[in-house]
């Protein structure tokens, strides 16, 4: 394996930590407010997830481009699609990790007992950042052996929870939190695709990652199809458990809903360890998308799209400049979403960013009918990624449309935000621009 960069079975981790870092730990609290009915969205998102995980996975195979996720947009839409791409995801990663930050305090908050301030609760999720950041500052292989370590932070809790909580399910709780406030099942799908669509945020990060792994062709695929999988069966599994075992009004706006559920199995002491398990979890799920954010802004930066300051890295190849700009940017961003409550700060959060994570979701998977057509010959079954790519798309698009109107808006701004920063980019560096018109001769 060439030196400093990471295996099959590290990546297959990150991504997995990348997506159940944070996703399943809130999730029982947000389908508690809908109801056990928010369950029959979990069959829209399986398909819509697993026709996205397919097509990132052709995605890794086929494009050549430099350039992460970026490079895949680049065969359809150029290189204004490209940043674009990278933009938004950027963005969105940026955002996403506050959520997870915050996450993080909730636990430790149920751990110690007692209520933080929002001043003091941002204060900490600053804290958790800024050391997330500096965990990466070994390298590459270095991160995937810290996310491979901390992934047990959140499978060992899941996994005696999986095994103990069949013994206390009961079908006549089950029944009662199906639908406790008759809520249409169109109105409790579209509740819940958010939230969902959230926890599997992160499958395409083996994508993003793809310059710091060994075998890239081959690995990047194995990655996110094995991660998606197993997340996917975490997810659904302990969903339903839940749903069986504490009632929806206990669980609803908790900031530690998983802390409730341990306390109902084993109360005590057990319950206190596994909580900050699950919260140690959310700390190694932020170092992980710090890794990949910081990635991302090098890849950008190597092309010309993000200022010269990402690009720079250490002889273990970690951009320690553009991390501590990163985080900057993240400090900033936790004084201005605080509010009173934990749990309303992470839902506004985790609705941006999925907004602006479906933009490269787009740009990436729309360039797969391309990319199809240039190398029809060599693919088997291209049938079949078009069919999934068409599904993807249309999963993605559905998910928008549940979108409330403020979240649209603050998304929009950024999306225009991002032209106009194309347009400096262009101006500055004379990116794309047109050939200078030849001079006719004189007379």
């Amino acid at each position: 394996m060439p030196r400093n960069k990471m295996s099959v079975t590290q990546l297959t981790f990150l991504t997995g930590l990348n997506m159940i870092g944070s996703g399943i730990i809130m999730l029982p609290a947000k389908t508690a407010k809908i109801g056990m009915i928010s369950l029959l969205a979990w069959g829209v998102t399986i398909a819509g997830v697993l026709a996205l995980s397919h097509c990132f996975a052709k995605c890794g195979m086929l494009s050549r481009h430099r350039g992460g996720l970026g490079g895949i947009a680049e065969y359809a839409f150029g290189r204004s699609g490209s940043f674009m791409t990278n933009y938004t995801y950027g963005l969105s990663l940026v955002i996403a990790n506050v959520a997870i930050g915050i996450t993080s305090v909730s636990y430790l908050t149920d751990f110690l007992g007692f209520a933080l301030s929002p001043w003091t609760s941002g204060l900490i999720t600053v804290a958790l950042l800024w050391l997330s950041t500096l965990a990466n500052f070994g390298g590459p292989k270095v991160t995937g052996r810290l996310s491979a370590a901390v992934f047990w932070g959140v499978l060992i809790p899941l996994l005696i929870f999986l095994a103990v909580g069949p013994f206390h399910f009961s079908a006549a709780l089950f029944a009662a939190n199906w639908n406790p406030s008759g809520m249409p099942v169109a109105d409790a799908v579209h509740a819940a695709l958010p939230m969902l669509l959230w926890s599997f945020l992160g499958l395409e990060s083996a994508c993003a990652n793809s310059e710091s792994v060994d075998n890239p062709d081959k690995n990047v695929p194995k990655a996110v199809l094995l991660a998606t999988v197993g997340v996917a069966f975490f997810f659904v599994a302990t969903s339903v458990l839940v749903g069986g075992m504490v009632p929806n009004a206990e669980l609803a706006d908790s900031s530690a809903p998983f802390g409730i559920v341990f306390a109902s199995l084993f109360g005590g002491t057990t319950a206190k360890v596994l909580t900050i398990l699950m919260g140690l979890s959310c700390t190694g799920s932020m170092m992980a998308w710090q890794f990949t954010l910081s990635r991302v802004l090098k890849s950008s930066a190597d092309i010309g799209y993000f200022p010269r300051i990402f690009r720079k890295v250490t002889r273990k190849d970690v951009p320690i400049a553009g991390m501590v700009v990163i985080t900057l940017v993240q400090t900033v961003l936790v004084a201005i979403s605080a509010t009173p409550s934990l749990f309303g700060q992470f839902s506004v959060l985790v609705d941006l960013s999925v907004v602006t994570n479906i933009i490269p979701y787009v740009s990436c998977i729309a360039p797969l009918y391309l990319l199809v057509r240039l190398d029809h010959a060599k693919l088997r079954q291209p049938r079949l990624i078009v069919f999934n790519t068409t599904v993807a798309l249309l999963y993605v698009f559905y998910v928008l449309l549940t979108m409330d109107a403020f979240t649209m808006k603050l998304a929009t701004l950024a999306v225009f935000s991002g032209w106009t920063i194309y347009a400096a980019l262009v101006a500055r560096n004379n990116v794309n621009a047109p050939p200078a018109a030849p001079t006719p001769p004189s007379p």
